[in-house]
């Protein structure tokens, strides 16, 4: 049982370094937002990207593991979460796992604060680029206009850019 549970501690700790991995990037993606850098922004997708991907088979293996200390009756079953599995070890492994728990959560929570943060910023420059391309249409409140007479009416002319477009 030693073994199985060394080898799982081990898949903790990758997962552990991949999460973090994750907030990193997250955390590198707000200036890049900022800053409006398109092709850097794309590098840092295909990096997260690949992040998720290694995330599965880290997963898959996890998950396989479990399933292999369940069914030789160390563990009650192999769907358990990381506090029952806490529960059901002996120590060291336990208070290995509780560190590894303390330490995941502080890390996800990190990734969620750092992507709910661009998440905003997306969206506010997307509304930045929609208010751009409706004054350019010609479709928005600042396509009024006044005429000669000093009153104000809506711009009838076709905008810089096509609606179509």
């Amino acid at each position: 049982m030693g073994e199985l549970l060394n080898n799982l501690a081990d898949l903790f700790c990758k997962q552990l370094g991949l999460y973090a991995e994750l907030a990193e990037l997250s955390t590198t993606q707000k200036q890049i937002i900022v800053d409006g850098d398109l092709e850097a922004l794309s590098g840092i997708v295909e990096r997260e990207s690949a992040l998720v991907l290694r995330g599965a088979t880290l997963e898959e293996q996890r998950t396989r593991l479990m399933a292999v200390l369940a069914s030789q009756g160390f563990i009650s079953r192999r769907d358990i979460t990381l506090t029952e599995l806490i529960r059901e070890v002996d120590e060291p492994f336990a208070t290995k796992f509780a560190g590894f728990q303390v330490e995941l959560n502080e890390v996800v929570m990190r990734v969620r604060r750092a992507n709910q943060n661009n998440r905003i910023l997306l969206s506010y420059s997307l509304a930045m680029i929609d208010r751009a391309l409706a004054r350019l249409a010609g479709t928005d409140d600042a396509s009024e206009v006044y005429d000669d007479s000093g009153a104000k009416s809506k711009r009838t002319r076709v905008g810089t850019v096509d609606k179509r477009a």
